[in-house]
């Protein structure tokens, strides 16, 4: 007796696939990440990609999506002008636009895994918007003294803080065990970054 060839899947959705693939991995991330994912899915990638099939997923899709994005936000900032006085919706950033393109192409990697698809679209600088460089901030030294000075019982976390120049991460990982007061040494073996992980 010859073997019957395997019946062809049916392609879901672009958005049956995407709450499937949300269920399938949430408990291999943290919450935080599954909020992100929801976000970028359901505010924004849902609205324009949600009857297609991921193979109808195409370039011209994910441009359409772009240039959507883009006039949005040129009209909710018009509208900010307009209004200024009333609290208008600010639309998303280039660099927002692409965090939800990376979350497109995560998804788009699963389908191409469920045979859905041969070649993920959604990889690779050219489908992304032109980001600006974020300017860097940073306190003076009466600005650092008028913090400190208005912290009150927070004083030596913001001190520790500004002073080490540590992310909210790192200090609220640090343990009496990381200082050394002797030797003036504070250790952060708990970062984000290699970078981060320092004495």
């Amino acid at each position: 007796m010859s073997e019957q060839p395997e019946a062809p899947k049916l392609e879901p959705t672009f958005h049956v696939f995407a709450s499937e693939w949300v269920e399938r991995r949430r408990h291999e991330v943290d919450a935080r990440t599954v909020e992100y994912w929801q976000w970028a899915l359901s505010s924004h990638l849902l609205a324009h990609f949600a009857e297609l099939r991921p193979s109808q997923i195409n370039v011209a899709a994910i441009d359409g999506y772009k240039l959507e994005k883009l006039r949005e936000r040129e009209r909710l900032e018009a509208l900010q002008r307009e209004r200024p006085k009333e609290r208008v919706e600010r639309g998303l950033s280039n660099g927002s636009i692409n965090k939800t393109l990376k979350v497109l192409a995560i998804v788009l990697d699963d389908a191409i895994e469920a045979g859905h698809i041969e070649t993920n679209v959604a990889r690779g600088k050219r489908r992304r918007l032109k980001e600006s460089k974020p300017r860097r901030t940073w306190l003076e030294l009466e600005e650092v003294r008028a913090i400190l000075d208005a912290a009150g019982t927070h004083r030596a976390l913001l001190a520790t803080m500004i002073l080490a120049g540590l992310r909210v991460g790192e200090l609220t990982a640090l343990r009496w065990s990381a200082v050394d007061l002797a030797n003036a040494r504070l250790n952060v073996a708990e970062s984000k970054t290699d970078a981060g992980r320092s004495t």
